[in-house]
């Protein structure tokens, strides 16, 4: 077989490069765009039978008006004089929204949060909400920040500390982040590569084209993940591990053939014979290895978690065209230009650095080069021999606490913990510094019911208490009995307090509430029949943005508002 192809590339070698070189330019103006259809929030990358996703499927289709939290205003005090500079920032910077963004986006006030005295020191929430599913929230981010910086110039509270975060936050951080490191990563791995391959051929064109094949490969590759990434979910880091993975691999299978040509040219083949020995033997040597690679990468394509699936799919494409290019472009290429691609050297050249070497002559730095490389393996080689089994038994050792070490770690789900450092991330840590991180991300517990529990009612406040639609539930016998005080939201209720009391991780858990059963528990432990301290004592029990509400509705019932 790869006789065969060795003629057929030595035959045809311009076509093959020009087929190559329309390939890649027919695919870089889709390569360009390959970032727009990455993934950049982990909670978007989950299997599609996985009880999380079919959790929040339920979610999306029943709960529609629950509020959006995917970008938050994080505003933080230390004084009553601060905690109203923020609610002016909060005023302003709902104007400057409203004049930018209109009803795309809405502000609304999620409340004041403390873990001492909300009236002294803590945190002010604004909930940013995307009204428009199909507007893109995530890529105004950075315009939205800016906003929070002319709020607080408006206001006059530049020092305090206002920061944007939430999914959506931290989608557009991470996606800033992941593009700036690749444009460290990428010039840093190809100009370590271009020194390690110009010192082995003491050559400058040479240490050259092999990164220069993989990009080639890589352009086509961003094609094809820019058409899978159109149907399937690709997270961003893939984009970063491709070009790196296809780096080390092409380059190594690169490097085999033009070595393997070159040595041949040194024993006194003629270039045709030469070229055809490389691709027939060094060709068959990368095939192998390149499809262990492929097979190794491939295989996590039969993960049901999205993330590893597509990364396992586009890694595989990725090596299956670095190697494909080493074995057509490269000996293509090695046929046209012959030893003309190992300039400022040539094969004569590499003749005399070996006669110099064996017969003692004066030795350049290439000598000294090709010298020094071959007493180090030559040096080990005998070591390995000599020493074989102290050797091996010292690696076992060195294993055994790396084994162990990895039996014993724990497993985490905190994928926050490992964000770059970034404006939404610090946001995270400031919410969690005065409540619970699950305020403004907290894990939902599902349940299908088989029967109907309520009816779901809404009524719109005045405009004076910014108009909103509070929704409202009317309990039917299953769901609350009065009289027995049974029925589904009663024991829910007790899941709640269970799951709550049991937890230690776990901060607060509310879900289906009634004011009636509460009302009864909060009677029994207070001992006394007196509604104004009964209610009371459940009011300062509610979130702060719960009470907001609470005292609009107090307000309109008590005829402080016209209704």
């Amino acid at each position: 077989m790869f006789a065969n192809m060795a003629d057929f590339i030595i035959k045809h070698s311009k076509a093959i490069i020009a087929i190559w070189i329309v390939v890649l330019a027919c695919a870089v103006p889709f390569a360009i765009q390959s970032g727009n259809v990455l993934v950049y929030d982990i909670a978007e990358m989950g299997g599609m039978d996985s009880e999380s996703t079919e959790g929040q499927q339920i979610i999306n289709d029943y709960f529609t008006n629950s509020l959006d939290l995917s970008e938050i205003l994080v505003i933080s005090y230390n004084s009553p004089e601060e905690l109203q500079n923020a609610q002016k920032i909060y005023l302003d910077f709902t104007e400057l929204m409203n004049e930018e963004y209109g009803s795309k986006i809405t502000v609304s006030n999620y409340g004041t949060y403390s873990k001492t005295d909300a009236s002294q020191q803590g945190i002010l929430l604004i909930a940013i909400a995307n009204e428009d599913k199909s507007y893109d929230i995530t890529h105004q981010t950075g315009n939205i920040r800016d906003l929070v910086t002319q709020a607080k110039e408006d206001v006059g509270a530049t020092s305090m500390t206002a920061l944007i975060t939430g999914n959506s936050a931290i989608a557009y951080d991470t996606e800033k982040s992941s593009m700036e490191d690749v444009s460290k990563i990428d010039p840093l791995s190809i100009a370590l590569i271009f020194i390690l391959l110009a010192l082995f051929f003491y050559a400058l064109v040479t240490a050259f084209i092999p990164p220069a094949v993989v990009g080639m490969a890589y352009g086509i590759v961003l094609l094809l993940m820019y058409l899978i990434g159109s149907i399937l979910d690709i997270y961003y880091i893939t984009q970063v591990l491709i070009l790196v993975s296809m780096l080390g691999a092409g380059c190594d299978y690169a490097v085999f053939i033009m070595t393997r040509y070159r040595d041949e040219c040194k024993k006194g083949l003629d270039h045709e014979a030469a070229l055809k020995e490389a691709i027939m033997w060094g060709g068959e040597s990368v095939f192998t290895s390149g499809i262990s690679v492929i097979i190794g990468f491939a295989a996590l394509a039969l993960c049901s978690f999205s993330l590893v699936q597509t990364m396992g799919i586009v890694l595989a494409l990725g090596i299956a065209l670095a190697l494909f290019a080493a074995l057509t472009f490269i000996p293509a290429l090695l046929n046209i230009c012959k030893d003309k691609v190992f300039w400022p050297s040539n094969i004569e050249k590499y003749k005399k650095i070996e006669n110099n070497i064996r017969e003692g002559g004066k030795l350049g730095i290439c000598e000294h080069l090709s010298r020094g490389s071959k007493r180090y393996f030559s040096w080990l080689s005998r070591v390995t021999k000599r020493f074989a089994a102290p050797i091996a038994i010292v690696t076992l050792l060195l294993a055994a606490p790396c084994v162990y070490y990895y039996t014993q770690s724990d497993d985490s789900a905190d994928m926050i913990s490992i964000m770059p450092a970034s404006e939404s991330v610090d946001g995270l840590n400031l919410i969690m510094t005065e409540t619970s991180g699950g305020t403004i991300m907290p894990t939902y517990v599902v349940l299908e019911l088989d029967d109907s529990i309520g009816t779901v009612g809404s009524f719109q406040l005045p405009a004076m208490y910014g108009g909103a639609t509070i929704p409202y539930i009317v309990w039917n016998e299953k769901g609350l009995n009065t009289a027995t005080m049974t029925g589904a939201v009663p024991a829910i209720m007790k899941v709640s307090n269970e799951i709550s009391t049991k937890y230690d991780i776990v901060d607060t858990a509310s879900g289906l509430n009634s004011w009636y059963v509460l009302y009864a528990q909060a009677s029994m432990m207070l001992q006394t029949d007196e509604p104004t301290i009964i209610n009371a004592a459940l009011y300062q029990q509610l979130p702060s943005a719960v009470k907001t509400y609470v005292t609009m509705v107090l307000a309109i019932a008590s005829g402080q508002s016209p209704l």
